[in-house]
Order: structure tokens, then C-alpha cells, then sequence
């Protein structure tokens, strides 16, 4: 095996000297060209949180409705009204953020409910996890 402070390119004493000196780590962007830390991850998270947040107040601030999307109070199996399974839902999702499959566990709601939710959710522009 070679000794790597012998081998390799043929450097002067004053260029292996430099060398010593020199950072050779890489320059980590800082997101910002004023030189300050970059964006702060916990702001932005904080910031998707509260836009979620936002995304189902407005659902239920709005009646449990949003959009093109069919209300909670329209929402049936057939002939079998889920508006009680719907509202859960949303409700449960409000309280607990994206858990849309506990969600639907823990209200005993079905698939033709989760689907009405999931139109909503859609429909008031609420991120994955929620549809």
C-alpha cells in the first residue's frame, strides 16, 4: 500500500505547507445569501402543521363541506346516512392530525365514509395523509 503522505502528485514543500492550512471541508449552503443559518425546520414544520390545521377548521367552519366535494350531511351508504361517521371523522382528524386509517378505526366508520372524507379532505387542499 502506498504511503499516502509520499505518493500521489509531486507537490513543492510550500504547496504540501498550504495544503495543511487550507479547509478542505465543504462549504454547507446556508439556504439564505445573507449569510445567516438557513430556514429554520422546526418553523417549517410548525408552518405545515398549522396549514393542516387550517385545512380542516375550514372543513368544519364550513359545515363539514368543502369545495366541489359532497358535504358530510350528504354522505350515505345507499339509503343509510353517515353524516354522525363523517363528522367523526373530520372531528378525529382535527384532534389528531394525519391518522386518517385510526381515524376510521376508532370512529367505527367504513370505507363509503372514509371515501366521503377523503373527497373533502381533497377538496380543501389538506396534504397526504389525510386522504
Amino acid at each position: 500500500m502506498p504511503d499516502l503522505l509520499t505518493s500521489g502528485p509531486d507537490l513543492t514543500p510550500d504547496e504540501a505547507a498550504d495544503l495543511g492550512t487550507k479547509d478542505l471541508a465543504p462549504e454547507i449552503p446556508t439556504g439564505a445569501t445573507d449569510g445567516k443559518a438557513g430556514p429554520d425546520l422546526a418553523s417549517e414544520l410548525g408552518a405545515a402543521l398549522d396549514s393542516t390545521a387550517s385545512c380542516i377548521s375550514t372543513i368544519i367552519a364550513n359545515g363539514y363541506q368543502a369545495g366541489s366535494a359532497p358535504a358530510c350531511s350528504d354522505c350515505r351508504d345507499n339509503s343509510t346516512p353517515l353524516v354522525s361517521n363523517c363528522k367523526a371523522m373530520i372531528d378525529c382528524l382535527a384532534a389528531n392530525g394525519p391518522e386518517l386509517t385510526n381515524c376510521l378505526n376508532s370512529t367505527n366508520s367504513d370505507m363509503v365514509a372514509e371515501a366521503c372524507v377523503t373527497a373533502l379532505t381533497k377538496a380543501a387542499g389538506c396534504p397526504a395523509g389525510y386522504y
